[in-house]
């Protein structure tokens, strides 16, 4: 997939990768997630790699140009594998449909749960996230006192992280869609070692 690059985008991905302090992401809440941050780099980067391969006429008026475009792949790979790090020390999961439709990738970590930049679900008026130890929530009572609610889905079209508290006893097993008002399992995403 090509996606549209600003170049004022482009110059903070430059200066970050040339020691500077702009921000290399469209926000620091997401690049905080590890899923949306390698999304967003390996996205960069091939984009980069689709202008060099062009040949594009700016390219060859403009060799500092070339440089700099490289120099953006460069850190584009470098951060998409620090990400790529965090995501294989967690758990990963990808969403299975129940009642509703919901898609995308889910990692949980020791200190967070990363819905990644491919989550998307049909809205409900109390969606909620769960972790259960539970393998499949259909399997006996759900919610169960055991289960862990994360709070209302944020956003129903998008990557988001939600904060696991220090005191909850793992390990889980599953996230869960739940709506508590309409008490509809949206769907679940159980977890495993990548």
């Amino acid at each position: 997939m090509k996606h549209f690059l600003p170049f004022a985008l482009l110059g903070a991905v430059f200066l970050t990768a040339c020691g500077g302090s702009v921000a290399s992401a469209p926000s620091a809440d997401l690049i905080k997630n590890p899923l949306y941050t390698k999304q967003y780099y390996d996205d960069l980067g091939q984009r980069m790699v689709d202008i060099i391969i062009s040949e594009d006429d700016a390219l060859k008026k403009d060799p500092a140009l070339k440089t700099y475009i490289g120099n953006v792949k460069d850190e584009a790979t470098r951060r998409s594998k620090e990400a790529n790090t965090v995501i294989v020390k967690g758990l990963l999961g990808s969403f299975v449909p129940v009642k509703e439709q919901p898609q995308g990738h889910v990692l949980v970590t020791d200190s967070a749960v990363y819905l990644g930049a491919d989550f998307i679900t049909d809205p409900g008026p109390e969606l909620h996230v769960y972790l259960t130890k539970n393998v499949d929530p259909r399997d006996g009572t759900f919610p169960g006192k055991n289960d862990l609610d994360l709070g209302r889905l944020k956003n129903p079209y998008s990557a988001q992280m939600y904060s696991l508290p220090t005191s909850q006893a793992g390990p889980y097993s599953t996230v869960v869609l739940y709506d508590t008002r309409l008490k509809r399992l949206y769907g679940f995403a159980q977890l495993a070692k990548q």
